[in-house]
């Protein structure tokens, strides 16, 4: 349940909720996105949807309420889409907010995905990874090592591997 809490809050609000805010403020009229705007947005939106559907599943498969950050792990989790890359989520929600920028044609989207962007990359360094490293110390260390932050390898890693 708190899973479910975390997404309602969470991704929904700054992919959903915050954008038609914006786009009801904004010079929006209605009409339809031209190909390229549909197709590449379309795409980077289904392709962010993907990131965020994956993580999500893996952590209600394992019961774990950690995804939302104002919950503690249980445990380090290295597999899945981490194994690629250490905040798939926020990557997925990244991509969600830029194929609406480019499919609606609105600039104000685009600055809004450049402060969730910025305001998750210095949480992320300033908070959560050294929050990480204290509680899960060497194993979270070596796992940072080897999964770039915001870049995905194009391998999986795995634990005692490179």
């Amino acid at each position: 349940m708190n899973m479910l809490r975390a997404v309602m809050i969470m991704p929904f609000s700054i992919v959903a909720l915050i954008p038609l805010f914006i786009l009801s403020f904004s010079e929006f009229r209605i009409s339809y996105p031209n190909a390229a705007s549909f197709y590449l947005g379309g795409g980077l939106f289904f392709i962010g949807l993907n990131f965020a559907i994956a993580v999500l599943r893996l952590f209600l498969k394992d019961g774990e309420d950690s995804a939302a950050p104002w919950y503690t792990p249980s445990s380090l989790i290295v597999r899945g889409p981490y194994a690629y890359v250490r905040n798939p989520m926020i990557i997925g929600i990244a991509l969600m907010l830029l194929g609406e920028s480019l499919f609606f044609h609105s600039l104000w989207i685009f600055i809004w995905l450049l402060i969730y962007f910025t305001y998750q990359n210095f949480y992320i360094i300033w908070y959560d990874e050294p929050k990480l490293a204290k509680l899960f110390g060497y194993k979270y260390m070596e796992y940072a090592r080897h999964v770039n932050r915001w870049i995905p390898r194009k391998t999986p890693w795995y634990e005692g591997r490179d």
